[in-house]
């Protein structure tokens, strides 16, 4: 079975300045009853940043960069898919009282985040390395490599730079992150898992791109999910390109 993917806002290399711009605006008005230090705006705004930076070219999983607490949600128990299959499902099963017994808690494991000593910076090759571990049993056997050339990355190196041995990189909630696009996209849905969609469909434009180049990158597991996103992305140019040269314009005298 093909794996059905949602379809992600597209965003362009503009959006990233917006978002960059974004973050700088929501860190100089954060305070609210406190009166936080410029000092301190400053090393927020510089946090907030660099992460964006981050995911953006990366391509990482939020939860991977700023790392998770442990996840709990509802999932349903022997007796709620016995139901589901006789069509006796109530609609909103997971607002159900627990005593009713259609719904179990699943909890997930906690997810660390990249520390200081998952990043190393090849000066002389100018590049950042970044080890991380990919979530939902993926393989990621190398390192990523980012330009160190590219637009915001002299970010990331600074905010590296300024942390402590076995500390957080990206110190931030999941809740500020999607904070600051509300504030860039006010009537887009975008997300930080947004950007992953984003550099996955970048990979799959490029001819050049392998289904091995994207599942080292990306960190996936199967082949299946790679070429899922490169059949969809490549099959609707192509098929575009051969659209548009069925019938063309009449040439005017």
């Amino acid at each position: 079975m093909r794996t059905k993917h949602k379809i992600e806002p597209k965003l362009s290399d503009t959006d990233l300045d917006r978002i960059i711009e974004g973050c700088a605006t929501y860190c100089d008005n954060m305070g609210g009853i406190h009166n936080y230090s410029k000092e301190y705006k400053e090393k927020r705004k510089l946090l907030y940043q660099s992460t964006y930076a981050l995911l953006w070219y990366s391509g990482l999983r939020s939860s991977e960069v700023v790392g998770s607490p442990p996840l709990k949600w509802r999932v349903l128990s022997n007796e709620g898919i016995r139901l589901f299959r006789n069509n006796n499902l109530p609609k909103e099963w997971w607002k159900t009282e627990e005593t009713m017994g259609l719904w179990v808690y699943r909890i997930g494991e906690s997810y660390p985040g990249l520390h200081r000593e998952d990043i190393m910076i090849d000066y002389p090759n100018k590049q950042l390395l970044i080890n991380c571990e990919p979530l939902k049993g993926g393989i990621r056997p190398e390192p990523l490599n980012i330009f160190a050339g590219l637009k915001y990355v002299n970010l990331i190196e600074k905010q590296w730079f300024y942390t402590k041995p076995k500390e957080r990189v990206f110190p931030i909630g999941h809740e500020r992150l999607y904070s600051v696009l509300r504030g860039v996209f006010e009537n887009k849905k975008v997300h930080p898992h947004t950007l992953r969609h984003e550099r996955i469909n970048r990979f799959a434009e490029n001819p050049n791109v392998t289904i091995p180049n994207m599942m080292n990158w990306m960190g996936w597991a199967r082949a299946s999910t790679a070429d899922s996103y490169i059949s969809r992305v490549r099959g609707s140019k192509k098929m575009g390109e051969i659209l548009a040269g069925e019938q063309p314009l009449p040439q005017e005298a």
